[in-house]
């Protein structure tokens, strides 16, 4: 981390003198600086100058110890990552939507896949960063709880919710270039450091397609995920209107090392699944509530009960990540993506500690 610290320091000082403003700080500050944001994120207060405040009921010795409150908001102001004298033009080839963020966006990558070998088990889902500002890359989802933000693709361990790799959303592509959709590329492409290693991706409906999960299988990659009735190559003999499933109604077709499964659980609707793990006659018995709130055994399909044990890696990592947050109010766009990557250092660094502590020998919990 030593040598991304110090890009932080000689971009942040560059900045400073390209404004006339001569901050002159060093990695030790700067480290201070980000000890102090995690300090803030677990002892939260409605604004950054109250930690230094005069009034004893928002006063924190251990934060004015450290720096003095000019310096600390000298930093951010001037806290950079990238020149920007050299950035490319919009019109440019190399052009980069994430310039001023990308240093630390590639040293992460780098780093979650060198230092964490995942379990077998992994899932690709979307997260989303709150973020009201101007930015084109800001996304409307009025269905997510964070309804305008950046969107985070993500692949997790789903035994213990590292994150492995991610990639920010930039908007959609034009160049015509794309042998799938949005959503299977960014599978292909979080997945690609997996290839040969028979790893299991899970991922919902957004991400899936027969030619992907084929494409993947050749790969060397085994997968499994939710399928929309409405794509393309959805087997005929499926189509048959929900309203005469019953619960724990089993239909499936296979070819191949390609399965498609139709399980009618608890819901209005049936749910499909797609899978080049599983076999699709396999079946396993599940305990659902009845009407009369009593449990009862229902068939279900193995492929589908995996999916449900196996798919909230992302979902794991965002509780975490969502419990204490380093995140301060911005209009800057590429500082909220500071904060969250900074965050998910956190996260991981956390579930590596966990993971490397003895089973027999206690552990500080999350929260």
């Amino acid at each position: 981390m030593e040598p991304m610290f110090e890009k932080i320091v000689d971009e942040s000082n560059l900045y400073a003198t390209q404004h006339n403003a001569n901050l002159n700080t060093n990695v030790e500050e700067i480290i201070a600086f980000i000890g102090i944001l995690i300090f803030m994120g677990f002892h939260s207060l409605p604004s950054i100058r109250l930690y230094w405040s005069t009034d004893q009921n928002f006063f924190y010795e251990r934060v004015a110890k450290i720096m003095p409150v000019k310096i600390f908001l000298k930093i951010l102001r001037y806290l950079h990552l990238n020149n920007n004298l050299n950035m490319p033009q919009r019109d440019s080839p190399h052009f980069d939507k994430h310039y001023k963020i990308r240093p630390l966006i590639s040293h992460l990558q780098d780093k979650y896949q060198s230092i964490f070998k995942p379990s077998r088990h992994v899932a690709v889902d979307e997260s989303m960063v709150p973020f009201k500002g101007r930015s084109t890359m800001k996304q409307y989802m009025p269905n997510k709880s964070i309804k305008r933000g950046f969107k985070i693709w993500a692949l997790a361990d789903s035994a213990s919710g590292f994150l492995l790799n991610f990639d920010v959303y930039t908007g959609k592509k034009t160049d015509g270039k794309e042998e799938f959709g949005l959503g299977e590329n960014v599978v292909l492409n979080l997945c690609e450091n997996l290839k040969k290693l028979y790893y299991c991706v899970y991922f919902d409906n957004f991400f899936t397609s027969i030619p992907m999960i084929s494409k993947l299988l050749e790969y060397r990659i085994f997968a499994c995920g939710i399928f929309r009735t409405n794509k393309k190559f959805y087997p005929k003999n499926l189509m048959k209107k929900d309203n005469k499933y019953a619960s724990g109604d089993i239909k499936y077709g296979q070819c191949n090392d390609i399965s498609v499964m139709h399980w009618k659980d608890r819901g209005s609707k049936p749910v499909t699944l797609i899978s080049n793990i599983h076999n699709a006659a396999e079946y396993c018995v599940v305990l659902r509530r009845n009407s009369k709130g009593e449990k009862v055994p229902v068939s279900c399909p193995t492929g589908i009960s995996d999916y449900n044990k196996y798919m909230g890696g992302v979902d794991k990592f965002d509780q975490y990540m969502a419990a204490y947050t380093i995140s301060q109010k911005s209009c800057r766009w590429w500082i909220k993506l500071f904060y969250y990557f900074i965050d998910t250092a956190i996260v991981n660094s956390y579930i590596l500690y966990k993971e490397s502590c003895n089973k027999a020998k206690k552990y500080m919990f999350h929260s």
